[in-house]
């Protein structure tokens, strides 16, 4: 639920915290209220990749802010990161701002909502997006005008149990039934027994595990540019890519799987390790699907590689949210289940008046977690 401001006059002129810009000097402030809130910092050194050396500022007349602090006069006690990302649409590129890393100390929250005022005060974007909210934070970007993206399954995530054993586990776990682990296991291998039929699927040898992205991807995205012109899309040239997955490559937390067809790609899948410490879940999740043509006989074997190698690897689910239902048809053909999210997560707010119309239909959106900061 959206804070609620204090009426005391005196509380509110003695808590009363400055907000200004943050910049790259606050990372340990930054980093610290993050933690405080449960949350896990980027490292300092990814921190500052994500700005310095991001490719979307080239679109940009002049660079944004970073974000923004609540300063106590002594200490940041709250923050608001905005990430400058370059959209295309119609085949024209948008300027974008992301929302991330929204964090305030428990007794400053009444001020939260300066914050998020700085946010969609900007003049320097043509849309704002935020893609990780929370059920308790989705009011406050409701009260900016923002809007959820007309697509009604993107709080509906599609998931398979690719190491049985480790996922009953943690959902005991989840519930807080004592001895997980031990009562994990024989219920585990039931349920391993019933879902074994599911790893039948074969790989064709044009499906490449690569660990770069190189210029056949170039080529690729200026094809998947014109065919999806109609379609509001994050972009995705070798730089894009390289630049958002920088550190997921290099930490080894994530896996690339292209399509190959006489040496060129004619589609490719990014999964991303993304667990869930709490409960010791680990979990892939499927970040970005991108097929020509959105062609079945490709994203079957894409999605059926990542699989394969979630189950060599140990990896409890594998989870994927967002895509079209062709997409999501193949999953579900998969044996995927379906678990409903508590909040709404994305949401979206037209700055310039040229695109508040057509983003309001459904058939300009296909997200994913390549949007926003969801594997950034």
């Amino acid at each position: 639920m959206f804070p609620q401001f204090q009426t005391h006059t005196g509380y509110f002129e003695a808590m009363m915290p400055l907000t200004r810009e943050a910049t790259l000097a606050d990372y340990d402030g930054i980093a610290k209220v993050l933690k405080d809130n449960g949350l896990v910092p980027k490292t300092e050194e990814e921190y500052r990749f994500r700005y310095e050396n991001n490719p979307s500022l080239s679109f940009f007349k002049s660079s944004p802010p970073i974000g923004w602090v609540l300063e106590d006069g002594k200490h940041i006690v709250g923050c608001f990161g905005n990430i400058p990302a370059t959209y295309w649409f119609n085949r024209k590129p948008i300027n974008a701002l992301i929302a991330c890393d929204w964090a305030v100390k428990p007794e400053y929250r009444n001020f939260s909502i300066t914050l998020i005022a700085k946010y969609f005060s900007q003049k320097h974007a043509d849309l704002l997006i935020t893609t990780t909210s929370r059920k308790e934070s989705g009011p406050a970007f409701l009260l900016f005008q923002a809007h959820k993206i007309p697509v009604t399954n993107y709080d509906s995530t599609l998931f398979s149990i690719t190491e049985p054993i480790g996922f009953i586990s943690s959902l005991l776990k989840r519930k807080n039934i004592p001895l997980s682990r031990y009562i994990g296991f024989p219920l585990g291998l039931f349920l391993g027994l019933t879902t074994s039929f599911r790893d039948t699927q074969p790989i064709p040898t044009q499906v490449k595990l690569i660990s770069l992205f190189d210029q056949r991807f170039d080529i690729f995205w200026e094809k998947l540019k014109i065919e999806n012109s109609h379609l509001l899309l994050a972009g995705r040239s070798k730089e894009d890519l390289s630049w958002h997955f920088n550190y997921a490559l290099k930490t080894n937390s994530a896996w690339i799987f292209v399509f190959e067809a006489n040496s060129e790609i004619t589609g490719y899948g990014i999964f991303q390790r993304q667990d869930n410490p709490q409960f010791e879940l680990t979990r892939m999740r499927l970040v970005d699907l991108q097929v020509l043509n959105n062609d079945k006989s490709v994203i079957t074997p894409l999605i059926a590689a990542g699989l394969k190698k979630c189950r060599e690897n140990g990896i409890h689910i594998l989870e994927i949210m967002g895509f079209d239902e062709t997409k999501r048809q193949v999953l579900k053909n998969l044996g995927f289940y379906n678990r409903t999210l508590e909040g709404w997560p994305f949401y979206y707010k037209a700055v310039i008046s040229s695109l508040k119309l057509s983003l309001r239909n459904a058939q300009a959106w296909e997200p994913s977690l390549y949007d926003g900061d969801g594997s950034l």
